[in-house]
């Protein structure tokens, strides 16, 4: 797979009609959005691979547009709301208590607050 929208629209091909689909996923701009090049990547993701790179010996595993893509929470959620084949049943911060769930509901802060961002999802 070439990135995570090929993934996801397969996703969508392959459920059934009334199937769930689960993304999970860390959005960019929240601190651990680079994982292991974490903080470099708010400088550029092929730049905090790189600096990994020199620093290590070898490519980071969550290499920046191989394996690694910087995909913003509202760019998936507006993804799925714009789908006519799938429906949110759920978005909510993956490693966030119950009660701290409003975070994604407010454009911005979800985008830094929210360490991993998991929805679910029903296709139609």
């Amino acid at each position: 797979m070439r990135d995570g929208w090929q993934l996801a629209d397969e996703l969508v091909r392959v459920t059934r009609r009334g199937g769930t689909i689960f993304l999970s996923f860390t959005p960019w701009f929240g601190f651990w959005g680079g994982h292991e090049t974490a903080p470099w990547h708010y400088l550029g993701g092929r730049r905090a691979a790189d600096r990994y790179a020199r620093r290590r010996g070898k490519r980071p595993k969550n290499d920046f547009g191989r394996t690694l893509f910087a995909y913003r929470a509202a760019t998936v959620l507006a993804w799925i709301d714009g789908s006519a084949e799938v429906e949110i049943v759920r978005a909510y911060p993956r490693y966030h208590p119950w009660w701290a769930w409003w975070i994604v509901a407010v454009p911005g802060l979800r985008e830094v607050a929210t360490w991993n961002l998991a929805v679910v999802a029903r296709k139609r």
